[in-house]
């Protein structure tokens, strides 16, 4: 670590937190709070990220060790929370039960380490790339993307998934090399020698540059939203209690003494909120749409196309 931190490295992403010594989770937090002090001994600036596959409430201890994050696996993967919520499961499986399990989230990390910082991510190297999971439905995989981008903490994006990559089945697969270009493949990766054919169902990022309506410049607008409004990442998030219908996320982010209010429809229809302005806000700043149906605010009315996330201030 030490060779790495001299050339300037300002932090590390640890693999396999949990198998210093398998299945003893305490003496894996005390490596892990050994490693943490001696790279922040360095600079407390130095961030570090752990892989601990496990449940919630296994991860979580691993906060306990002071490192910053660790990759929040309850919210990722076909059977993640996210997953879980486009496709409208059971009842905690709702926009609701997103922003209930972000609180949760919050709450229980905070409780091991008051500065610590969430790690949500969708996918990663060793899970299914998400298109199949919607069997290439652009306005979900689109939206799944604003769920994570969304969410407190420092969000994670594995490459290829901001243009809608396929790749499953053995790990070569999901380790397909970026699509760059779909003619100028002159020096572009090869892949894994073992990778079997894997065919996107969308273009390649320098097709996807050009069209304003598509996953990668999507993508970018929620990165935007994420950097234009801080308290996104950075806030205390609450649940807006007055919003009645479930399958709107509603919450309250506050961070610094400025809030936002988002507002997530997680259906494919259009929904109407009623939300009174002594909570908060004043009008729309912001927003994610899949259509070209925009967001509107009439009095305390508002009114959310399908799949549509909505900043208010």
């Amino acid at each position: 670590m030490q060779f790495w931190l001299d050339l300037g490295v300002g932090g590390f992403r640890l693999d396999a937190v949990g198998e210093y010594y398998s299945g003893a989770t305490l003496r894996n937090v005390e490596v892990l709070r050994w490693i943490t002090d001696y790279v922040k001994g360095q600079s407390q600036d130095n961030y570090i990220v752990s892989e601990v596959w496990q449940g919630f409430d296994s991860y979580s201890k691993y906060y306990d060790s002071g490192a910053d994050s660790a990759f929040d696996f309850a919210f990722a993967g076909p059977d993640g929370k996210i997953a879980k919520v486009i496709k409208q499961g059971t009842a905690k499986n709702t926009g609701r039960g997103y922003v209930d399990a972000m609180v949760a989230v919050q709450d229980t990390i905070k409780g091991y380490n008051e500065k610590a910082i969430d790690a949500p991510f969708y996918t990663n190297h060793d899970m299914a790339r998400s298109a199949g999971y919607y069997q290439n439905n652009l306005d979900q995989m689109k939206f799944a993307q604003a769920m994570n981008l969304m969410m407190n903490g420092c969000a994670f994006v594995y490459y290829g998934e901001e243009i809608g990559m396929s790749g499953s089945g053995k790990d070569e697969n999901k380790r397909a090399p970026f699509i760059w270009s779909k003619d100028d493949t002159k020096g572009m990766t090869k892949g894994p020698a073992d990778m079997e054919e894997v065919v996107s169902a969308f273009p390649s990022m320098e097709e996807q540059q050009a069209d304003a309506s598509s996953m990668l410049n999507y993508v970018k607008a929620a990165v935007r939203l994420r950097n234009v409004f801080p308290e996104i990442a950075r806030g205390q998030v609450e649940a807006v209690e007055e919003v009645e219908d479930t399958a709107i996320a509603a919450m309250k982010k506050t961070y610094e003494n400025d809030s936002s209010i988002l507002l997530m429809n997680t259906t494919s229809e259009e929904r109407q909120v009623t939300l009174s302005k002594s909570v908060g806000y004043e009008g729309i700043v912001g927003e994610l749409t899949v259509s070209p149906d925009e967001p509107i605010l009439e009095g305390e009315v508002i009114t959310l196309p399908p799949y549509a996330v909505v900043i208010l201030k």
